[in-house]
């Protein structure tokens, strides 16, 4: 059967943009679709011309990823001399349209975030589009293009005197995921994270052929930076499932006492034991033998093992090994230390940054449409001093949605929240707390965790850091020596501790970078002093 073949039909907006495109092109031909792009092109012997009037006609469908840059040579409202390649792809495409009646289902419009829907082409706006800036909206495009529809009609049946009403059913995973928590509904801006974390597990072509793959890989970010939303997303994925035909386990670690989480593991285990062979094993009675007769099972299997929010790298370090050839395990965790001392190769450790000004707005506009729809710059700045933090920028969000904006307004709640204070008082969102913690923790406490597993000392001195303005605070080392009053010596040990926790960063000056809302929690706990 031959693949379905894409022409993508894009714009040079920008090099980030240009890399957006040719990475869904990657991810395409790497699902089995035969995607087509001009930078696979270095210079067609049929020149440009043909070449793109060839790939127009020869497509089963050309994707338009649909930009106000592309939008606008399109509509020839370009300026002069910029742009001639697209605006030429643009006539054939509407020329081609134009003379199959209007009525085609070869060619499809496709964009990044919502806020592209408004420079689809007037001759597509009738076209059903697809929007592939979630894991959700990426697989209805992949259906389309493969013709899996995701709901398909049945056969048709007798008629029957009376109605009845049509059965329903749900889609349930083919393959056994104990644990694994239900698909994140707010997932934006981690496409190109999905990829790489793809490319880490050799679920996806890596980018450098030499690029060794990660039998066991670790995530590791600020608290509520998503790692949790990230990696229950990617359970989800169709090439993920398909790659792990044995299974997905499951198990959220969290910060609790060594007897806990050995008994907490112990139980867990059990409980894939009864989903893997419908029973209980009896004979199993201590942790040891539990965690052997598991790399006993996963002998010749292909199993994605995910453990989350590690405090403790021993015993995570011990899950990690029942994992054996052809399985994989991920890790995710807040500190570059315990990350380290699971996932010894720094090449299989990925670093998740937060989000970008454009996916932090997006993701603000999917609770608060109305808030971001008319004060626009406004939410642009409350994102930016929420330090692009998806936990912060979905309290927000629920905020400026819920009864108080008919209180205080809309305005001056956006002040109050880029202050931050009022914003560490909120509860987290229960989604996005990882598993076996409370559900009712604040936002504060949430990050307080990671300052309540330094020495005392250490707690006093982050607590000093307060003194420095948020949005982020970037800190030099003197600065630092001079508000803890310690040499500059025993500042860079102080430092690197609190770095090592993954509560401060490394500029690329060297200087030190605190997340504005760790600066605001700084503040609160400097004034309890």
């Amino acid at each position: 059967m031959r693949p379905p073949r894409a022409f993508i039909s894009y714009s040079h907006d920008s090099e980030p943009h240009k890399e957006r495109v040719l990475a869904l092109a990657d991810r395409l031909r790497a699902d089995g679709v035969d995607a087509v792009i001009d930078r696979y092109e270095a210079s067609p012997a049929i020149g440009w011309v043909h070449w793109m009037q060839e790939q127009v006609s020869d497509a089963d469908v050309v994707l338009i990823i649909c930009t106000e840059t592309y939008h606008r040579r399109m509509m020839k409202h370009e300026s002069p001399g910029l742009g001639l390649g697209g605006t030429w792809e643009g006539g054939l495409i509407l020329n081609s349209f134009y003379l199959g009646g209007m009525v085609s289902t070869k060619f499809v419009p496709v964009v990044f975030q919502p806020q592209d829907a408004n420079w689809i082409l007037p001759a597509f706006a009738g076209v059903t589009r697809y929007d592939i800036g979630s894991a959700q909206g990426y697989e209805a495009l992949y259906r389309r293009l493969t013709n899996q529809p995701h709901v398909t009609r049945p056969e048709l049946g007798r008629l029957r005197a009376m109605p009845v009403r049509a059965p329903t059913w749900q889609a349930r995973p083919t393959i056994r995921m104990p644990g694994v928590p239900a698909a994140p509904k707010l997932f934006v801006g981690r496409d190109g994270d999905m990829i790489a974390i793809k490319q880490l597990i050799g679920v996806l072509p890596a980018d450098n052929p030499a690029t060794d793959v990660a039998p066991a890989a670790s995530i590791m970010g600020l608290p509520g930076v998503g790692k949790t939303t990230l990696v229950s997303a990617l359970t989800y994925e169709p090439d993920i499932q398909a790659s792990y035909p044995d299974g997905i386990l499951w198990i959220a670690f969290g910060q609790m006492r060594s007897a806990d989480l050995r008994a907490t593991l112990f139980s867990t285990l059990s409980d894939w034991a009864l989903d893997w062979e419908g029973g209980e094993d009896v004979s199993v009675q201590t942790l040891p033998k539990a965690l052997q007769r598991w790399r006993d099972r996963l002998v010749n299997r292909r199993v994605l093992l995910m453990i989350d929010d590690v405090w403790d790298p021993g015993l995570a370090h011990h899950l990690v090994g029942i994992a054996g050839d052809g399985s994989t395990a991920i890790v995710t965790c807040r500190t570059p230390i315990v990350a380290g001392q699971i996932i010894p190769q720094s090449a299989h450790r990925y670093q998740l940054q937060e989000l970008s000004i454009a996916d932090g707005v997006a993701l603000l506009a999917r609770l608060a449409p109305a808030a971001v729809a008319d004060y626009r710059d406004d939410c642009v700045s409350l994102v930016e001093d929420l330090g692009r933090l998806p936990l912060a920028i979905v309290v927000a969000g629920r905020m400026l949605s819920a009864d108080r904006v008919r209180v205080s307004g809309v305005r001056s709640l956006l002040s109050q929240l880029r202050n931050g204070q009022i914003l560490l008082r909120e509860n987290a969102p229960v989604d996005m707390v990882p598993l076996m913690q409370e559900t009712s923790l604040s936002v504060a406490a949430l990050l307080q965790r990671s300052v309540q597993v330094l020495e005392p000392d250490q707690q006093v001195r982050f607590a000093k850091l307060g003194v420095f303005a948020p949005k982020p605070a970037t800190i030099e080392l003197s600065q630092m020596a001079m508000v803890w009053q310690d040499e500059e010596d025993r500042a860079a040990v102080a430092a690197g501790d609190l770095v090592d926790h993954g509560i401060l960063q490394v500029t690329a000056d060297g200087d030190f970078q605190l997340h504005a809302l760790f600066t605001s929690l700084a503040t609160g706990m400097l004034q309890a002093l």
